[in-house]
């Protein structure tokens, strides 16, 4: 798998580079060891047949198998795997785990649903680095043009970045390097319609104004009112 995106949270991309040169080297290598195309392995079901046939693909890209892809190769490299924190509350017994850490570099690798990359960076992480775990953090997530060839629901790196543009860096956020990957052959059509002058996209400030829509709800959905009369509890 190629590198197309990098976003530099707090400063994550020059704090990494200059505290953990080797550990990046090794992030960077892993990644170019990902064989995208050997994780073509989810066969669509229901709803998403139609999007398989629309990208004209028969599989999809699945998660599972590139999680446990990057899990091998960072082992190998004597990553510490799947260290957790316990908490202990005995309200509700729980744990908080990060995908793998090594000398105070904590690396998360999210192809799951959008809200967890955002949660990852502003809240885990911080975490991590609160109870004495990590330093920093990369997170590792795909890039939109591999969507189409996902399960529904997945996140991406342009989305993660305007998330963390738009809430703003706060003092309890540590340094985050992002990266965004994609599959060689959408790297290598990324390059070729950039004229060939650059491999990798930092995405410039957002330029456009969100827009914020009030009052979208003018009428009860259907189907929310009747799972509210099958409670019993309300009748009109």
């Amino acid at each position: 798998m190629k590198i197309s995106g990098i976003y530099s949270y707090k400063g994550g991309e020059k704090f990494i580079k200059r505290t953990y040169p080797d550990l990046l080297t090794e992030i960077e290598k892993i990644i170019a060891s990902i064989d995208a195309e050997s994780c073509r392995l989810k066969s669509p079901k229901d709803k998403e047949i139609a999007r398989a046939r629309r990208a004209g693909i028969k599989r999809f890209f699945s998660p599972p198998h590139m999680n446990a892809l990057f899990d091998w190769h960072f082992y190998r490299q004597e990553w510490d795997l799947k260290p957790r924190i316990n908490t202990h509350d005995p309200t509700r017994l729980g744990y908080r785990e990060i995908d793998v850490v090594k000398e105070g570099l904590g690396v998360e690798l999210q192809f799951g649903k959008y809200s967890f990359l955002t949660y990852d960076i502003i809240a885990k992480m911080v975490i991590f680095k609160n109870l004495g775990v990590i330093d920093a953090g990369v997170e590792i997530c795909v890039m939109a043009s591999m969507l189409p060839h996902m399960s529904s629901g997945i996140g991406a790196f342009e989305q993660v970045i305007w998330d963390l543009q738009t809430r703003g860096v706060a003092d309890i956020d540590i340094p985050v390097l992002v990266l965004g990957i994609e599959s060689e052959e959408f790297a290598a059509t990324r390059f070729k319609k950039s004229g060939g002058k650059q491999k990798q996209t930092s995405l410039p400030d957002i330029q456009y104004e969100p827009a914020v829509v009030m009052n979208r709800t003018q009428h009860l959905n259907p189907q929310m009112l009747a799972k509210v009369r099958e409670t019993g509890k309300i009748v009109d």
